[in-house]
């Protein structure tokens, strides 16, 4: 297993940035309002998008990938306002992870408590097969029982918008709606 890339990959500013950019922002202004991506393979890809931790899978769950997500979890505790959400999504092409890895991603999770505010994933598509995996996803959540909102969507727009609003809720200063799916967006697409 190599260690998770602590430099990042790479840096997009966004200039056009809003709340995320300004003063008093908290862990968001202390990132800066550009997407910075920390990890890429052709298995997924991890970065911050100010205070929100973004990540996709796109074919198997790997114990690298998991690794990170676990450092990149600590260090959006201990960074900042210590306050941080989850935007995940899963490619039509991704594999469940293994019992152990998700075992694994649940706990770094749980051991979050107070610094994760909430926790949004996306499954994309209208079939039955991304039907099915948010079926999965559901039960997965419910049986996690995790201590923070966790949601499931079928688009990357509610999903900013429902993280959005429970950021701000939970007392973390999130990215606006706009700007978080287009970070989104561009973390997905890379190095595609």
């Amino acid at each position: 297993m190599q260690a998770p890339q602590r430099a990042p990959v790479v840096e997009i500013k966004d200039p056009e940035s809003d709340a995320s950019a300004q003063p008093g922002a908290g862990e968001a202004e202390r990132r800066g309002p550009g997407l910075v991506i920390l990890d890429c393979t052709a298995d997924h890809v991890l970065g911050w998008f100010g205070n929100v931790m973004l990540y996709c899978w796109r074919g198997e769950t790997t114990q690298r990938a998991v690794a990170a997500c676990e450092l990149m979890m600590q260090e959006g505790a201990a960074s900042g306002s210590g306050k941080f959400g989850l935007l995940g999504a899963a490619e039509p092409q991704a594999a469940l992870p293994p019992s152990e890895l998700r075992g694994r991603l649940a706990q770094a999770m749980r051991a979050q408590t107070g610094h994760l505010v909430a926790s949004a994933f996306v499954f994309e598509g209208d079939g039955f097969r991304a039907a099915a995996m948010r079926s999965v996803a559901t039960g997965l959540t419910l049986i996690a029982r995790q201590p923070y909102p966790h949601k499931i969507f079928a688009t990357t727009r509610s999903a900013s918008l429902w993280l959005f609003d429970e950021m701000n809720e939970g007392g973390a200063t999130a990215p606006g709606v706009a700007n978080l799916a287009a970070a989104f967006a561009r973390l997905r697409y890379t190095h595609r």
